[in-house]
């Protein structure tokens, strides 16, 4: 048996997304602010694992996971990481063409990134890929893809050990595993040719012109794709749900501003998270009393916020507006949506708001699905398919846990079972795809393709001008001129 508390999941969690933004704050900005801020920093973990490590003392709740079942979570993390392409062994999506390149840029460009061809700065979310960047740099690039990995590795692992605590078991986690998406059933939809319904439903996807209001797999898709959004998603969001007995609110505040350098869509769609667990707080005058020193622990995240609200693409009405704005049919389009990723799973819902007692987490995230799609931002609208992963971490795990309290023989567990299987084909698909043998078309240490020779070229051509714009920062900013270290250019 080996001992695990939730104490040292938040600890573990807290280390591992905060050491990215330590790398950024210490690398990015000038000496002048930098070393101050990073010693805030370094001061508010301190004090937060402190106080963690004292509750721990004196709690008498505690977690045995058996020695095989955590030796079966370290190879279903490592084995999802590989089949992906993560470490480069088999074949990745195109958008690690991207991550390939940003690594690459990261290792070989001085910090911050400049790009002398486009006269810009880069203004992006960098902490997934710091650390291997930076351990690149001493190591040689040749060490990354293996760095990559073990970095990718502990934050999937994090995620299942999350699963596991919330669930009590390996059953929960691979149920939660098969929760997908709805493209399945918009795909029959499609093929069902009904030419209203066609006018919005393209391509598996509610689409209404390019606002497309579709939502991503809280899991399998979103790790293929998107690994640096949804391992701090994932981890935050399970680990607020794992923490309704602690009482350490200044640990989980200084795990969601270290989400900020990660990704800001994803803070955007943890705060409905952040608000559920908070939500019956508002009369504790212990949670009051904390307020001065949480408002003090968002100074040292300032320079960050600041390096990411002056991108370049903030002000283009072409990539942010209201769904009504783009399309006649969007009421149908957004009706649609709800139709097919809640109301399918309505009879699930319907109990837990029922029956509960952390119905405030599944109805903030309810909330979040109402909203998060009335406004687009982001070329492909990266607001709803990134901000919406927590509160889709949040459904999978209320829709499972009714599941498992069904009977195994009962109508209701045969038809939710049978639709999660039907609804993760695609994710069955994707697996076996990268289990066959494969190869990635580029690498870490050579992400050349044509004449693209960095992640800006890349962009321009993969994706378009307006996908390049989302990458600069705006020239003569306020950021530019008086945080960024840019003399060492």
């Amino acid at each position: 048996m080996m001992y695990f508390t939730n104490v040292n999941l938040r600890i573990t969690s807290l280390i591992y997304l905060f050491i990215p933004n330590l790398i950024f704050t210490g690398a990015w900005f000038k000496d002048i602010i930098s070393l101050p801020l990073a010693c805030l920093l370094l001061l508010f973990v301190f004090d937060s694992v402190k106080s963690e490590l004292n509750q721990d003392r004196l709690s008498v709740q505690t977690t045995y996971l058996p020695l095989k079942d955590i030796v079966i979570l370290l190879l279903l993390s490592l084995g999802l990481c590989l089949v992906f392409g993560i470490g480069e062994y088999r074949q990745q999506t195109v958008d690690w063409g991207t991550n390939n390149f940003k690594v690459y840029d990261l290792v070989n460009y001085k910090w911050p990134t400049y790009y002398e061809k486009y006269n810009t700065f880069s203004s992006y979310y960098w902490a997934y890929y710091l650390p291997t960047a930076f351990l690149g740099k001493l190591l040689g690039i040749a060490s990354c893809r293996y760095i990559i990995l073990l970095w990718s590795w502990i934050g999937v692992f994090l995620i299942l050990i999350g699963l596991y605590k919330i669930g009590k078991g390996l059953k929960f986690v691979f149920l939660f595993l098969l929760f997908n998406n709805g493209n399945t059933l918009m795909f029959i939809i499609q093929m069902l040719n009904i030419p209203y319904l066609n006018q919005f439903i393209i391509n598996s996807n509610v689409r209404l012109a390019d606002f497309n209001i579709t939502f991503w797999s809280p899991m399998i898709a979103s790790l293929q794709w998107v690994p640096q959004h949804l391992i701090p998603a994932g981890v935050t969001t399970l680990l607020i749900l794992n923490s309704e007995s602690s009482k350490n609110y200044k640990l989980e505040i200084l795990i969601l501003l270290c989400n900020i350098i990660w990704s800001p869509l994803i803070c955007i769609g943890l705060l409905p998270v952040v608000i559920a667990r908070y939500f019956d707080k508002i009369t504790n005058p212990q949670f009051y009393k904390l307020l001065p020193y949480c408002l003090l622990m968002i100074v040292p995240f300032i320079p960050s916020i600041l390096y990411l609200t002056s991108n370049r693409a903030i002000g283009l009405s072409d990539t942010n507006g209201f769904i009504w704005t783009k399309s006649k049919f969007w009421i149908e389009g957004y009706l649609a949506f709800w139709l097919l990723n809640i109301a399918v799973w309505f009879f699930l819902i319907k109990e837990s708001l029922k029956s509960s007692k952390y119905k405030q987490y599944l109805f903030c995230s309810l909330v979040a699905f109402a909203l998060l799609p009335l406004y687009r931002v982001g070329m492909f609208n990266d607001l709803l398919l990134r901000g919406i992963i927590p509160s889709t971490f949040v459904l999978g795990v209320f829709i499972i846990q009714q599941l498992i309290n069904l009977k195994i023989r009962s109508f209701k567990f045969i038809v939710y079972t049978l639709l999660l299987c039907f609804l993760s084909v695609p994710s069955f698909i994707r697996i076996l795809e990268g289990i066959r043998p494969s190869s990635p078309v580029t690498s870490i240490a050579s992400p050349f393709q044509g004449d693209m020779k960095n992640t800006m070229d890349f962009l321009k051509e993969v994706y378009t001008e307006r996908a390049l714009v989302q990458y600069q920062l705006q020239s003569d900013s306020f950021c530019e001129k008086y945080l960024l270290d840019t003399a060492k250019d």
